[in-house]
């Protein structure tokens, strides 16, 4: 089988599949599954816990069907974008002609390659827009890297009678949203990784994407994209019992990301673990960070609350990158959790973007 497609979009299809490619001893998952049926070539990736697969359109020249496992780093550095590309598929090879350049590649066989089952059971389908799935992914950096408390590792999502909320946790801090969608994914609470969250976050959707839950995998398919992955087999913590309500001392920024400058720009001492020490005065913050007899010493002016406490300034950044704008902040105490609200809060008609809850520490 022989068929036509342009160099630039293959190069980018097989780059993004390849992402999710793990390195691993096992060379049939260091390849790309290419799948051409004269009207597209699928490329597709898997990592034995997410699968991808990637449409390109294509031109028929000769035969009907063809279906190859290719080595993923050798297609890439074989593809070079700018010139129409023909694909030849042989036995035990393809060849990659562009012009005057010819690369001949060795293939595994294509039924080798793992294919994607879907679990049995009851599953859901459901729709999201590109607003929802963006204020789903907003609760993304608060998702732990410790692998020993593993169900920790993903965002949970859940039905609400509002609709969907997410939500991740490393224990340290909370990152929620709730996001006014129509779905029905059932009663349960399901657990996406890590990985499979980065891929849904980078993929060009398009649009409006069309997903499908169970207790074991989720999918998502749009834009002639389609990902799907194993859910984190565990439960997530009632994280009801650590909400923090919107009471006790208030302070109000109206641009929290200059806050968090403040920060960043005090917590200077890279050997630290970056404690800041904030301390309430006429008309802002103090911000003042110590180590070693080292002090930095800088000022935030807003409408401060009546609460000194510590902060990591790492944890202040990760805030900043989901609420950008006016931001109330709530806290009982120096050693209560801290809750940060986006300022729509206040308007009492609409659902909060995403609301954080932060645990202070001593400095």
């Amino acid at each position: 089988m022989i068929i036509e497609i342009d160099s630039g979009a293959f190069l980018a299809a097989v780059k993004r599949a390849a992402q999710i490619i793990e390195s691993r001893n096992v060379p049939i998952l260091q390849t790309v599954l290419l799948e051409a049926d004269g009207e597209s070539l699928a490329v597709s990736a898997t990592n034995m816990t997410q699968y991808m697969t990637l449409a390109v359109p294509c031109v028929l020249e000769s035969g009907e069907s063809a279906a190859a496992a290719v080595d993923a780093s050798l297609l890439i550095a074989a593809v070079k974008p700018g010139k129409a590309l023909r694909i030849e598929f042989g036995n035990e090879y393809i060849n990659l002609v562009s012009g005057r350049r010819n690369v001949s590649l060795k293939t595994l066989p294509a039924e080798d390659f793992p294919k994607f089952v879907q679990e049995a059971g009851e599953s859901y389908d459901f729709t999201l827009t590109p607003e929802q799935l963006a204020g789903i992914l907003l609760v993304r950096r608060g998702i732990s890297t410790e692998e020993t408390r593993y169900y920790l590792n993903g965002i949970c999502l859940h039905q609400t009678a509002n609709g969907l909320r997410a939500i991740a946790t490393d224990g340290h801090r909370l990152f929620l949203s709730d996001v006014a969608a129509s779905a029905d994914i059932g009663p349960d609470r399901y657990i996406i990784p890590r990985e499979a969250v980065a891929a849904i976050a980078a993929a060009d959707w398009g649009g409006d994407l069309a997903g499908r839950i169970n207790k074991r995998v989720v999918s998502f398919e749009g834009n002639g994209i389609k990902l799907a992955s194993k859910l984190i087999d565990g439960s997530f913590p009632e994280y009801e019992r650590i909400m923090v309500s919107a009471e006790g001392s208030r302070a109000e920024f109206t641009d929290f990301a200059e806050f968090s400058a403040t920060i960043q720009k005090t917590a200077i001492f890279k050997e630290a673990i970056r404690g800041v020490k904030i301390t309430p005065e006429d008309g802002g913050y103090a911000v003042e960070s110590v180590y070693r007899g080292n002090l930095v010493q800088d000022f935030h002016e807003c409408r401060p609350g009546s609460v000194k406490f510590g902060v990591n300034a790492r944890y202040v950044d990760d805030i900043a990158a989901v609420i950008t704008g006016d931001c109330t902040m709530y806290q009982r105490d120096g050693a209560s959790p801290i809750l940060f609200l986006p300022c729509i809060h206040q308007a009492g008609d609409d659902l909060p973007a995403v609301q954080v809850i932060l645990m202070p520490m001593r400095v």
